[in-house]
């Protein structure tokens, strides 16, 4: 399915609700063969902004994986 055509690039959208979930939820997926992930602009409420230290594992390992984060707007 990831190599239907070139010109589709497969996308996953993982959930931050938890952090070491995300992690492994973006290893898993670039297992998979995707290629990018959608994060939501804002954070859920309950979280503090992307630009804080403990969103770096999820940055971190989206880099390792060679994934491309796509901010994906709910509104």
């Amino acid at each position: 399915m990831m190599d239907h055509s070139p010109r589709l690039i497969p996308t996953a959208q993982v959930s931050t609700l938890d952090i070491d979930d995300a992690v492994d939820e973006l290893k898993r997926c670039g297992a998979m063969g995707f290629k990018a992930v959608f994060l939501p602009v804002t954070p859920h409420p309950t979280q503090r902004d992307y630009n804080r230290d403990e969103w770096e594992p999820i940055l971190g390992h989206r880099e390792d994986i060679g994934l491309v984060i796509a901010f994906h707007n709910r509104h």
